[in-house]
Order: structure tokens, then sequence, then C-alpha cells
């Protein structure tokens, strides 16, 4: 190597060619923090999303229960059934308004709801 070439790289200029290699490993390790940046956001997001949509199914059962509770206490209001909490199961038992054959006390109970 010329006497002026080893100069120059010593005072810190490097030929062309070098500088184009020392550039693209640059390039390279910040595309590569970039890529591992994405992948990271890329994990939390489908496991947040996994996460959410069990969480909503399960949110989504209750309410589907829940539905059917009023609507089943919809039903025993517009037949005239009350509900009546028996201590006995621990759960409220529908019963008629109105009395049994001869005025003796509920005419049947007709199903249960749990607490």
């Amino acid at each position: 190597m010329p006497e002026s070439l080893r100069v120059a790289a010593v005072a810190g200029q490097e030929d062309p060619v070098q500088q184009e290699i020392h550039q693209d490993w640059a390039n390279w390790e910040y595309i590569e923090v970039i890529t591992s940046s994405i992948k990271k956001n890329t994990d939390f997001l489908n496991s947040f999303d996994m996460s959410c949509r069990s969480r909503l199914a399960t949110l989504n059962e209750k309410l589907t229960a829940l539905e059917r509770r009023i609507e089943y206490i919809e039903a025993l209001v517009t037949k005239g059934e009350t509900l009546t909490w028996n201590s006995k199961c621990c759960c409220w038992e529908a019963a008629l308004r109105n009395t049994g054959p001869r005025g003796k006390g509920p005419s049947s109970l007709s199903s249960f709801l749990s607490p």
C-alpha cells in the first residue's frame, strides 16, 4: 500500500469500499432493531387479541344467561306468577299469584331460579 494511502487510513479516512461496508453494517443493525421491535409489537398485539377474545366470550356467556333469566322472569310476570325465596334449597321458586283449588295457597311451584 502506498504511503499516502496508509497515512489517509490512519488519519481516519477510509477508502470508499470500506466506508460502504461500514454503512451497510450500520444500516443492517438499524433494520434488525426495527424488525425486532415490530416482532415484539406483533406478539404483544396477538396476545392482547386472544386475551380480549377470551374475556369477551366469557362476558357474552354471562350476558346470555342473564338475558335468559330476564326473559323467564318476564314470562312469569306475564302469566301472573310470583317468585318467592325458598331458604331450604336457597333458590327462587315460581308460584302462581292466585290461590289454588278451594283457596288454599299456591296452585303449583312451576320452576326454580338459581340465585
